[in-house]
């Protein structure tokens, strides 16, 4: 199932869920598109919300490899 990339929805159901479950550490990586035009301000989005949240460790997939295959990268 594919479901557009939703800011409100990441932070209420995924992020903020994981780190009330004690989870400190989160990977942010876009598979589909994501060498596209949109995937930059949707990461950067994903990235400044878990920080908003508290994440002590944020790695984004294409800062940690430049490997083009997301499914490696991620």
């Amino acid at each position: 199932m594919i479901v557009p990339f939703d800011p409100a929805l990441l932070r209420a159901r995924v992020l903020q869920g994981a780190y009330d479950d004690g989870i400190r550490a989160v990977a942010i990586t876009l598979h589909l598109h994501g060498l596209s035009v949109f995937a930059g301000p949707m990461r950067a989005a994903a990235r400044e919300i878990a920080r908003q949240i508290g994440f002590l460790q944020i790695s984004v997939s294409h800062e940690t490899s430049p490997l083009i295959q997301a499914g490696r990268r991620g």
